[in-house]
């Protein structure tokens, strides 16, 4: 049997995916020839020898081997071949590089778009508050291969220093209670978050509260947000300027927010003024070694009913926001690897590459929550970790069915649970590398930078501004 039929005969034989092992489930055979199809790149071989379908098994399987080279995860991809021939001949690592080049990064956006989604039910803990989908969108930065050509993505640089590697900038929606992948959207670093956000509004959907922090509350992001139907819950700097309307029993309090006459031109088809409901508090956060210190925040929201949607509940929920946070550490630190770089030496392959990060990321994401669903389980309780390696090892092997490999993903995930309830931790912000803005890490025995802390909240009632002069309505001639 040759390499290339040990990777797409299972498939023939089962109608699912070739070798991704326990992710066949979700990144199904049909759904990877819809996506090749559709980006006409479905009739093509990569070469000759290596069809389509092959190669998109194999760029996602890169995904899942970051660290290892191209021919040693074909290798791992037909079973563990020794030999990997075609025709005859060896596959060098620069063959297969064309081969993904004339593949190009087109299948792995549509195969993306088809498995993005929710995949959290009703039931499931964390995944709906007071009939409310709950979705957190935030953005990081991914970085790419030090070539010339690479360049083109930019650099971080400060007063101090320039970055060593070029970056795209990532912004992704994430449901909250599974970390599934709603939507992501990525570009050049220059392209700030509320651009990238604005690609994902079609993903925001009636049903939904959206969580962002303080970056993404600008004017037009916030109304055409809003007026796709999805409630919002957004962080927004105390420098804006917001004058009490009506002070309510619970605390919040409703406001005007007024567009800034700048951006009058702009709002064509856009309210010049929107009704938000503000809700200040402070944290109040205690380490077990005594230190305390609080910290104001101030969100705002589209839930103007205090009764149906209480100041307190939305205070404690706005944490939730930091889900994101979790599932960029799991895609960048547990996927990627710590400091590393994607391989991608082109930006088309940069841009292949990181369509093909999510499908397997969100892939892993989806099998995680079906467990836990079937066993009805908390999704945070389960591992990323342990799914990730189980994804690996039967990836590898290619007679086992989808059967056996989920009884081993379930088996993995339920013998490895996290606790019911985690303990509260501070962790102070700083580094380990040198030249750094922020101080470095102590070093040496005892030296730990995490603290079991205790978290309280506490709402902070606004008084009735007096009345001043309103706000123009209309740009002056």
């Amino acid at each position: 049997m040759s390499w290339q039929s040990r990777i797409e005969g299972p498939a023939r034989a089962t109608g699912q995916t070739g070798q991704l092992g326990v992710l066949r489930q979700v990144v199904t055979r049909q759904m990877v020839t819809d996506s090749l199809a559709a980006s006409g790149r479905g009739d093509r071989r990569c070469d000759g020898k290596l069809s389509a379908l092959t190669c998109v098994f194999f760029v996602l399987a890169l995904t899942l081997f970051p660290r290892d080279g191209y021919r040693s995860v074909l290798s791992k991809l037909a079973g563990g071949t020794a030999r990997l021939a075609a025709r005859g001949q060896q596959v060098s690592s620069s063959a297969l590089r064309q081969r993904r080049l004339a593949l190009g990064p087109e299948p792995f956006r549509l195969l993306f778009e088809r498995i993005a989604g929710p995949v959290g039910a009703v039931a499931m803990p964390g995944v709906f508050w007071r009939g409310l989908r709950l979705a957190s969108v935030d953005g990081t930065y991914l970085e790419v291969a030090d070539t010339a050509v690479n360049a083109v993505f930019g650099r971080t640089r400060n007063q101090r220093r320039v970055a060593a590697f070029p970056q795209v900038h990532l912004v992704a929606l994430i449901e909250c209670g599974t970390r599934a992948l709603l939507g992501a959207a990525f570009d050049v670093r220059r392209v700030c978050e509320q651009d990238l956000t604005r690609r994902l509004l079609d993903r925001m959907r009636p049903g939904m509260l959206v969580l962002a922090d303080r970056g993404f509350p600008g004017w037009l992001l916030w109304v055409d947000a809003a007026a796709g139907g999805a409630h919002l819950l957004w962080r927004i700097s105390a420098a804006v300027l917001l004058v009490p309307d009506e002070i309510l029993p619970d605390g919040s309090w409703l406001a005007t927010r007024h567009a800034h006459k700048n951006i009058w031109k702009s709002l064509t088809g856009r309210p010049r003024s929107v009704r938000v409901r503000v809700i200040e508090m402070v944290v109040a956060i205690e380490a077990a070694d005594g230190s305390r210190r609080h910290e104001p925040y101030r969100l705002i929201t589209t839930l103007l009913d205090h009764m149906a949607f209480p100041a307190g509940e939305l205070a404690a929920l706005y944490p939730q926001r930091w889900e994101s946070e979790l599932q960029f550490r799991d895609l960048k630190i547990t996927q990627r690897g710590p400091r590393a770089v994607l391989r991608s030496k082109t930006p088309e392959l940069v841009n292949q590459e990181i369509w093909a990060y999510l499908v397997t990321h969100q892939a892993i994401r989806h099998t995680i929550t079906t467990t836990a669903a079937g066993h009805g389980l908390d999704a945070d309780r389960l591992s990323f970790t342990i799914a990730l390696t189980v994804a690996r090892d039967t990836l590898i092997r290619t007679t086992a069915r989808l059967a056996t490999h989920l009884a081993e993903m379930t088996a993995a995930l339920l013998a490895n649970l996290h606790p019911t309830e985690r303990r509260l931790r501070v962790c102070p912000r700083a580094v380990k590398r040198p030249n750094a803005i922020y101080p470095s890490k102590p070093v040496g025995p005892g030296s730990h930078s995490k603290k079991i802390v205790e978290y309280g909240i506490e709402i902070i009632p606004r008084q009735p501004a007096p009345t001043t002069t309103a706000h123009p309505t209309a740009p002056p001639k």
